[in-house]
């Protein structure tokens, strides 16, 4: 139609002239327990051969109804064909029992425009595939780099890939017309079916067109590139080029409709930059200026292998597919949680478990989580595991911003219709009154409200009473805690949960069989009030009685603190006491169960915080989890631990370091707060907690 492709949207009316493809598919469909709608244009024809018990689920690449519209709704006589479009859409929408997204966007596109209930949403992202280049990227792009021909070396390859799409052929033309002129000195690189219409005589000699090329001889390209170009101006959904582009040790400059669901803002580390039309040139020609490091391209593929591997989604979205095969006809209740979510924040990786464990207890679970805007997510699973709905600004640069759209957070009460309401608590999240605020609109409902206090130490009795007035619950994680406020009978104690699993910890009797070293661990953000310092110092002393000694800390950090002076120091005293090959940091927000797995196999646990007045420390239930002797500062953060792991006084690396020299000379002791461990770890599960959670909601 007006030379444009539409064949897409007419195949719900087409495909009736192949039988053949309609009796293969209902064939399959016929024994499957689910049926998955890749787009929605095959959904009109079989949506009479669907059976009750299947679980359906629409695999929304697009919210075509916009898409299409935005592309077509110039030409008159598509009209039909687009309102069609959006009532196949709105059809299978409806039919559905999940639909997956490929961003937050696309999810409040589908409940704007649709009105789809939010427990049907779940954010399953584009991606690639990483383990290719695992520990072997470095190389491989040197092999790229060489293969070219010798007068290519010398210059900074730029490159850009995609079909002949519409938005692909405007940004390909942007690359031809505006950056290709203004920097000379580059060869810009356009992979695929993009750059078969910009050939010409006035095509700038800088530009190489590959047309169409293979899997391999597009890693080839790619690897042999310096950065990566996406001017994408139009279009919907995520661009999946951008995962193929950081995979290959790429950054990228791109263009917020480029970034659309990956990255709402340039990335701590540079591996994706986001600029507007205007500045892409100068923002091209500052990032060719220098070599890019090879720890730069490391960060890039970093960054797809958390959040972008298929080899990370596609085993998560299994998992869920069974969990809601089995669980589906079950009518069961919900809750709705409000907690920052998906991004690096102890508190959310909380959150996550206590879902979890609310999950397993029997409730549907829904968070009301915080906008991303100047938060990088941390991973896939938060978003892919659970219903998010974001309607709350969480402010964690200036703190004094925080706030909750009231009319946001009553639509999620409509939509989900919660027995009861949980409300994570931090001083930096939100004021006391904003809490009381949310607590009433929940109370107008008859919808019961708690609140987990992580940082009761900030709140005073007083406003535990107006929490109270509001009808809010709180939840404080030690009596001393309970009883610093009054006692209220609005306050309940529940022990902060341990994250449960299949974790022995370590035989104490082949602990140091041969020559196997004995093994300190550490966990918990790479900052000064942790006392990594500490534990770095008293490995030096161990290592006199215990040269083979090692230490392994799983401390990452924030984005944006990569530089910080406690950060460089301790890794500069690791350097200048000579104990690189003694010293296994890892800075990254790697998986809590590779941690737990790899706590696990250290012989004691080191958390020598400073004095704290919080509640608990989800750092030391970690460690419990993965059944490790645990040793920890006299900071009343441990209180409630006490009984449970070695407490050391003074908070000095020579103390701990006689600490932990006992138990290692000491099997005995050692397997004694490994039994404790254990089975406090059993004792204290977020399961548990969980169901005396929801013994408090509307249907208890």
């Amino acid at each position: 139609m007006a030379g444009r492709g539409m064949i897409d949207i007419e195949f719900p009316e087409q495909v009736s002239l192949s039988p053949e493809y309609l009796t293969v598919a209902r064939r399959e469909m016929d024994d499957a327990d689910v049926v998955i709608f890749s787009h929605p244009w095959c959904y009109p024809p079989l949506a009479n051969d669907l059976k009750a018990h299947q679980l359906v689920v629409y695999d929304a690449h697009n919210v075509e109804s916009v898409l299409r519209v935005s592309l077509h709704d110039d030409l008159p006589q598509a009209a039909p064909l687009l309102e069609g479009v959006v009532a196949t859409e709105a059809a299978l929408l409806a039919r559905s029992d999940l639909v997956y997204c490929c961003s937050g966007e696309e999810v409040a596109l589908f409940q704007e425009i649709f009105e789809v209930p939010p427990g049907k949403l779940r954010i399953a992202p584009n991606g690639t595939f990483t383990q290719r280049f695992k520990n072997d990227l470095i190389r491989q792009r040197a092999e790229a780099r060489a293969a070219l021909p010798a007068q290519e070396t010398i210059r900074k390859r730029v490159v850009f890939m995609g079909s002949q799409y519409g938005p692909n052929a405007e940004a390909g033309r942007f690359i031809v017309d505006e950056l290709a002129p203004r920097v000379p000195s580059a060869t810009f690189v356009l992979i695929g079916g993009v750059g078969e219409s910009l050939m010409s005589a006035a095509t700038p000699k800088n530009v190489v067109c590959t047309g169409i090329v293979d899997d391999e001889q597009k890693w080839a390209l790619l690897l042999s590139a310096d950065v990566a170009v996406n001017p994408m101006f139009s279009g919907a959904g995520t661009n999946v080029k951008m995962f193929d582009f950081l995979a290959a040790g790429l950054p990228v400059l791109t263009t917020t409709v480029g970034a659309r669901g990956i990255a709402g803002e340039t990335t701590g580390k540079g591996e994706i930059v986001v600029e507007s039309r205007d500045s892409l040139v100068a923002a091209l020609v500052d990032l060719l200026v220098e070599d890019i490091p090879d720890d730069k391209r490391l960060a890039c593929l970093a960054l797809v292998e958390r959040r972008f591997s298929w080899e990370v989604i596609s085993k998560g979205l299994g998992d869920q597919l069974r969990y809601y095969v089995a669980h589906r006809a079950e009518g069961r209740p919900s809750v709705l949680m409000l907690s920052t979510w998906g991004v690096a924040c102890g508190i959310a990786e909380h959150a996550q478990y206590f879902a979890e464990g609310l999950r397993d207890a029997g409730a549907n679970v829904v968070i009301f989580g915080n906008l991303l805007l100047g938060h990088e997510p941390s991973g896939v699973l938060p978003e892919l595991r659970f219903p998010v709905m974001r309607g709350w600004h969480w402010d964690n640069r200036t703190w004094s911003t925080s706030r909750v759209d009231l009319g946001a957070f009553n639509a999620a009460l409509s939509a989900v219709k919660p027995v009861i309401v949980v409300l994570q608590h931090h001083t930096g999240f939100m004021s006391v009154g904003d809490y009381a605020q949310i607590a009433q609109e929940a109370q107008k409902r008859g919808v019961p409200v708690v609140i987990e206090c992580h940082d009761s130490a900030h709140l005073q009795s007083g406003e535990v009473a107006l929490l109270g007035e509001a009808g809010a619950q709180l939840i404080v994680h030690s009596e001393r805690e309970a009883q610093r406020l009054g006692n209220l009978d609005n306050i309940l104690v529940l022990l902060h949960p341990v994250r449960s699993g299949n974790h022995a910890g370590k035989c104490v009797e082949a602990a140091n069989e041969g020559d196997a070293p004995f093994v300190v661990g550490g966990f918990g953000f790479f900052r000064e009030y942790k006392g990594i310092d500490i534990t770095l110092e008293a490995v030096k002393l161990l290592h006199r009685k215990y040269p083979n000694l090692q230490y392994r800390g799983w401390h990452a950090v924030y984005p944006g603190e990569e530089q910080s002076v406690y950060v460089h120091q301790c890794l500069d005293f690791v350097k200048k006491q000579q104990l690189e090959q003694s010293v296994f940091i890892d800075t990254s927000f790697a998986d809590i169960d590779e941690i737990i797995d790899g706590l696990s196999e250290c012989d004691v646990v080191v958390l020598p915080y400073a004095p704290s007045n919080e509640g608990a420390s989800g750092a030391a239930n970690i460690a419990l989890a993965a059944g490790v002797p645990l040793v920890v500062s006299d900071s009343r953060i441990f209180s409630s631990l006490s009984h449970l792991a070695k407490v050391v006084q003074p908070r000095t690396a020579h103390a701990f370091a006689e600490v932990i020299a006992e138990l290692l000379d000491d099997d005995a002791k050692r397997q004694g707060l490994a039994d404790k461990a254990r089975n406090w770890a059993e004792s204290n599960s977020y399961i548990a907690m969980a169901r005396k959670v929801l013994a408090h909601s509307s249907v208890a």
